[in-house]
């Protein structure tokens, strides 16, 4: 429940003023006393030696008269003996009742007696002239009535008297232990009774409240309330989609009905604007005329759990939407009863400004005040008391005075914005996403991160030292800035890098030494980090976000973040290593080992992968980059040996192949003749075509020679002939001559001197 603004106190015409009262007619009682005569004989010994009253009092409430008529039945008995000097009567009474009273009239069994009447503090004074002299002795009934008539809605009498509601108070009078009281009340009505003890029963003719016997009669007060909601006029409204708001008003009040519907009709799509949540009511809203007193003191009333307000029938605007705004400023969006408060006011206030009226303002506190306390210690609303009324007053004032300033600071945006994170559970600290949720209660401290983190607020931390932390807190609020001081400086030495969630988490959680031991664990983190740039800027490149990523994703601690780290720190060493190698100027032999090879692209895919962060791939190109280099001059020696080893086999080759032709092209010229007398007798035969000689081109690698096996020639005379040529004589060679003829030809000689043989 949350109680809200209004002024205090009970009902004037309490058990205080009736002390007050009680005193004044003992003395009027007392003064009533006349000696007319001698005295009489008689038992004075067993008198009490006053007049003894005994009353039956009956309040019959009258809907249709708008009235509450009193009969009280007094029985009067004279017990006071004369004495040697006087005898003593009473011949008039005064009588005390309520200050609203009217047509106060009296009666005994002979008809009318004559009253006149004196208003005093509270009360009025009612003397009843009696029909004739009450002596020692005698008894007399007498029947005072009286009544007290409705006030109206918003008038100073404490008197309702309506359809729907009735509100009156019960006196008592008479001696202690002799006086009785009852009300009765038409049937339908739920009766309430506060003050001293009375028994409540339904009966055939209506609701009866009543007290028998009472102890102190001059003490005795009970205010009596009665509601029947059926009676109760209604009028729903929606003033924004989804809203439905019932206003429930005495049916002899339309002003109020009308006022109130027509405040919310119009505050609350401002509220929407100004506070920026949903409206967080599923289902009616109820707002409820209710009699001023029964407030306690407040003006309003906004029950969270039932989602029903109670709003005095004054006629207050600033109440009648102060008490709408606790649908959003309750415990659920920050628990502390002076944030609620001092919201609700602000918010009140700023709605009625946009709807024309002077925007109302607080009182800056004054320390030393009367009722002053730290508004964190503030408990939940109270009966308002002369020991209660200047605290309520002056945390009412003064919260209403800190959300002002802060309001009239960050302005309405980042308030909402505030509102949001709160309503969301998000931390006041974010990452860089700015989802991770609340951690801790949503009370002051929260409240405070907040109002700083997300609306940028500079006054907040003075405001809250001054008015509402206890000492003891205020030690919290001296921990925390220079927790703070640390982390704004982690902050601007990340450059963009944002804190993680294990040094945020802290600080929200306001466990300050833990925030600072992990505030130095970051700046090691941020060190690798700059070692790492340094590092990268020596080879030309950039690192890539994988470190930040690790370091912004902390939660538990930063092993993760020191891992990569330590990798790139790594990859970047065999990057600076092959960098050197490969602007290393390269001699004969490593030309020749980089033949073919390509490790600036393996260096620069290194490069590549590392700025994106596959440090893998980066670690792997580079080393493979690096191998080709390294064993660049190794590789270029191996293949000039290999090289000479072919050219000395080439050259080998060819003078082998050399000396064969030179002997084939001497066979052939040997053979020509015999070819031309052959293929005159002889059948064609083919040639089986040679395949020709592949030579490399130019410029292209040359592979390394086979080795050729030594040829085995057979010795002496197991040589084998040499295959000549078949011939083919042509169709018109002359014939071949005689043996004769033959004979002085020299063996192995041809006619042109060709050193090539034929055979046939």
């Amino acid at each position: 429940m949350i109680g809200d603004r209004g002024p205090g106190g009970r009902p004037a015409n309490g058990p205080a003023a009736l002390g007050r009262l009680a005193r004044a007619l003992v003395a009027v009682l007392v003064a009533a006393g006349l000696t007319l005569t001698p005295p009489a004989a008689g038992p004075a010994a067993a008198a009490t030696g006053r007049l003894l009253t005994t009353s039956s009092a009956t309040y019959t409430v009258d809907i249709d008269a708008a009235t509450v008529h009193v009969s009280d039945i007094v029985t009067l008995t004279n017990d006071k003996p004369s004495d040697a000097t006087f005898d003593y009567f009473w011949r008039e009474i005064p009588w005390y009742v309520q200050p609203d009273a009217t047509r106060i009239r009296a009666r005994d069994s002979s008809g009318a007696l004559p009253v006149t009447t004196a208003p005093k503090d509270g009360y009025i004074e009612a003397t009843v002239r009696l029909r004739s002299n009450l002596l020692f002795g005698q008894s007399v009934n007498v029947t005072i009535s009286w009544d007290l008539p409705a006030g109206g809605p918003r008038s100073p009498s404490s008197i309702r008297v309506g359809p729907a509601f009735v509100a009156f108070e019960l006196w008592a009078s008479g001696d202690a232990g002799t006086s009785s009281v009852q009300a009765v009340l038409p049937r339908g009505f739920v009766v309430q009774a506060y003050g001293s003890t009375v028994e409540t029963t339904d009966e055939a003719d209506g609701v009866r409240v009543s007290a028998a016997g009472i102890a102190d009669p001059l003490q005795f007060w009970v205010a009596v309330t009665a509601t029947r909601d059926p009676a109760m006029a209604s009028t729903t409204i929606n003033p924004a989609q989804g809203v439905s708001l019932v206003v429930r008003g005495w049916p002899d009040d339309p002003e109020w009905r009308t006022t109130v519907s027509t405040t919310l009709d119009r505050g609350l799509p401002e509220l929407l604007d100004l506070i920026g949540l949903p409206w967080p009511v599923d289902g009616d809203l109820e707002v409820t005329e209710i009699y001023s007193p029964l407030l306690e003191g407040y003006a309003g009333l906004y029950y969270t759990e039932e989602d029903r307000i109670e709003i005095s029938e004054d006629l207050d605007t600033l109440v009648i939407v102060h008490e709408l705004s606790h649908a959003w400023f309750n415990d659920g969006l920050f628990s502390g009863r002076w944030i609620s408060e001092g919201q609700a006011d602000t918010y009140a206030a700023v709605t009625l400004e946009a709807l024309g009226e002077d925007r109302a303002l607080p009182d800056e506190p004054v320390p030393g005040e009367d009722g002053e306390i730290d508004l964190m210690a503030w408990g939940p609303p109270q009966r308002i008391t002369q020991e209660t009324e200047a605290r309520e007053l002056w945390a009412y004032n003064a919260s209403w005075f800190i959300t002002n300033e802060l309001f009239d600071e960050i302005g309405p945006d980042r308030m909402r914005a505030v509102f949001q994170a709160a309503d969301e559970n998000l931390s006041a600290y974010p990452g860089a996403d700015g989802t991770e949720p609340a951690a801790g209660a949503d009370d002051w401290r929260r409240y405070l991160d907040l109002l700083e983190e997300i609306g940028g607020s500079t006054v907040a931390e003075d405001l809250f030292r001054e008015y509402v932390v206890t000492p003891t807190a205020a030690r919290e609020l001296d921990a925390r800035a220079t927790a703070r001081e640390a982390y704004a400086e982690l902050i601007e030495a990340g450059d963009e890098w944002l804190p993680p969630a294990f040094v945020r988490g802290e600080l929200a959680a306001w466990r300050f030494a833990s925030a600072r031991s992990r505030i130095s664990e970051a700046y090691e983190i941020l060190a690798l980090r700059d070692q790492i740039e340094a590092a990268a800027e020596d080879v030309d490149l950039e690192p890539g976000d994988g470190l930040e990523a690790a370091y912004e994703a902390a939660t538990d601690n930063f092993v993760a973040a020191q891992d990569v780290a330590r990798t790139e720190l790594a990859v970047l060493e065999t990057l600076a290593a092959t960098d050197a190698a490969v602007d290393a100027p390269a001699d004969l032999l490593s030309t020749i080992g980089l033949i073919g090879e390509s490790p600036e692209a393996d260096y620069a895919a290194a490069g590549a992968a590392f700025e994106a962060g596959d440090l893998d791939a980066a670690e792997t190109a580079a080393q493979a980059a690096l191998a080709v280099l390294t064993n660049a001059s190794r590789v270029g020696r191996e293949r000039l040996l290999a090289a000479v080893g072919v050219v000395f086999g080439l050259t080998a080759g060819l003078g082998i192949v050399l000396a064969i032709r030179a002997r084939r092209r001497s066979a052939r010229a040997r053979a020509a003749t015999a070819t031309a007398i052959v293929a005159s007798v002889a059948p064609a035969v083919p040639m089986v075509p040679v395949a020709p000689v592949a030579w490399p081109e130019a410029g292209a690698p040359v592979a390394p020679a086979p080795a050729v096996p030594p040829v085995a020639w057979p010795e002496g005379p197991e040589r084998a002939a040499p295959i000549e040529p078949y011939g083919t004589l042509a169709a018109d060679s002359p014939a071949p001559p005689l043996e004769a003829d033959r004979a002085g030809v020299p063996d192995g000689g041809t006619a042109d001197g060709d050193e090539s043989s034929a055979s046939t």
